[in-house]
């Protein structure tokens, strides 16, 4: 049995681009993450993942140097990117992070692959709902799991944000979440704004400024007795207590606009064909997705100082056309 670490990464983050070659204590931060995964022995390969382009060939570069093994493929539909790249290398286990996950942990790792090789699960997660801090995600799939999410995933929504199709349809899939015991996931530990780089920079340089590993308690700890370094990115926390992670960037709120336009026009054409059945449960899947719009904005309208979150979600509305 073949176990892959695969990470996803890419030059052109809408929020932060370029982030994956910031420096972290005197080396790329994509070399950082990949140090710790290479770290973690129950790896047979880990791969770099990123985007076929020009942009990203340094990404590559950065990749290969640090031994991991690059692979290239599509840029906007990271699920196939995920999947071709597990196919390439013959993987029968995958653990995916992502390339805002600077922190990713051994022992979290450790715990998804020993629930999933239990047998019971074909997915393990522990994003639903998000008890770690964020940026410490971790998904442990097998390859028969991910190539049916792979099939049937088709909105623009679940092929950028690769897993979410898994974790909006855990009923199609045997899943397994597990938790902390206590809930922190209010704490932010990811890459997406410049708050964030500067906690990430300083965890490194205190703990591990030449890539030695280090873990969640010891994060934890020196957060605990540097509070003025936790406090850099506090106000960024965009934390839902018991609900599933989500993503609330301006990408994914075009994306899932796009969604919803899609489906209804989609909607239209059924109905036309008399195909009334049909008609009415895509458009049921629109009406869904349209709450989860209003949901998503109202929150990316707060974290941005909007002051009237309804207006803000009337106005992503309103940009579908619907």
């Amino acid at each position: 049995m073949k176990i892959v670490g695969i990470l996803l990464a890419r030059m052109g983050s809408s929020r932060r681009p370029g982030k994956s070659l910031a420096d972290v204590s005197g080396a790329p931060l994509i070399t950082r993450i990949l140090q710790r995964m290479l770290a973690f022995d129950r790896f047979d390969e880990v791969v770099l993942a990123s985007p076929d382009t020009e942009q990203d060939q340094p990404l590559l570069a950065a990749g290969k140097a640090a031994g991991a093994i690059p692979f290239a493929g599509s840029e906007e539909d990271v699920l196939d990117r995920l999947y071709q790249a597990a196919k390439a290398r013959g993987a029968d286990i995958i653990v995916h992070i992502g390339g805002d996950c600077p922190f990713c942990d051994h022992e979290l790792m450790g715990r998804a692959l020993d629930m999933l090789l239990e047998g019971e699960a074909e997915f393990v997660s522990n994003l639903n709902p998000m008890t770690y801090p964020a940026g410490l995600d971790v998904d442990a799939m097998t390859i028969g799991a991910l190539e049916r999410c792979w099939e049937r995933a088709t909105l623009k929504t679940t092929r950028i944000h690769c897993l979410s199709y898994i974790h909006q349809n855990p009923e199609q899939f045997r899943t397994l979440n597990f938790e902390h015991t206590e809930n922190i996931g209010h704490l932010r530990w990811t890459l997406d704004y410049p708050e964030d780089l500067e906690l990430v920079r300083r965890v490194f340089e205190a703990l591990g400024p030449q890539g030695q590993y280090f873990g969640m308690q010891q994060i934890l700890d020196f957060l605990a007795a540097n509070p003025e370094i936790a406090a850099l990115n506090a106000h960024l926390s965009d934390f839902v207590p018991d609900q599933p992670a989500y993503w609330d960037s301006e990408g994914y709120l075009s994306d899932l606009r796009d969604d919803i336009a899609n489906l209804i026009s989609e909607a239209g054409l059924l109905d036309g064909d008399r195909n009334y059945g049909a008609a009415a449960a895509t458009y049921a899947q629109a009406r869904d997705m349209i709450g989860e719009l209003f949901t998503r904005a109202d929150t990316f309208a707060r974290r941005h100082g909007g002051a009237d979150t309804t207006t803000e979600g009337i106005q992503c509305m309103s940009a579908t056309n619907v």
